[in-house]
């Protein structure tokens, strides 16, 4: 059976070099934020086949944290234009609304809350 799962980039910077969106970096506490969950996700994610990631610098690094973590050679990385920005078919998608991202979102914030040696800068 295969498996889909989404993944959205940790905390990023509020801009990049030059006020540039796609080079915006993630924070020093969205890189532990990402290490945190790659490490709670792994006994449910297991080993994936695969990665995709948009090459917006902040979803790379997140993609590379998860990658590391559970084991997934850089090779089985892949970059997807089509991920990044306006291209993306989910932004258009009305299935994930803010109500229906809300315990998603709660259940997120109580990891990472629940783990003590987060940056919270």
């Amino acid at each position: 059976m295969k498996r889909l799962i989404l993944v959205r980039h940790a905390t990023a910077v509020d801009r990049g070099p030059e006020g540039s969106d796609f080079h915006r970096g993630l924070k020093k506490r969205g890189k532990r934020e990402a290490q945190v969950m790659a490490e709670r996700m792994a006994p449910v994610l297991g080993t994936p086949d695969q990665i995709f990631s948009s090459p917006a610098d902040r979803a790379l690094q997140t993609a590379r944290i998860f990658a590391d973590r559970l084991g997934v050679p850089a090779e089985r990385v892949v970059l997807r234009e089509e991920l990044y920005g306006d291209s993306c078919p989910m932004n258009s998608c009305t299935s994930f609304t803010a109500s229906t991202m809300a315990p998603v979102r709660s259940w997120c914030s109580a990891t990472i809350r629940a783990s003590p040696n987060l940056p919270r800068t």
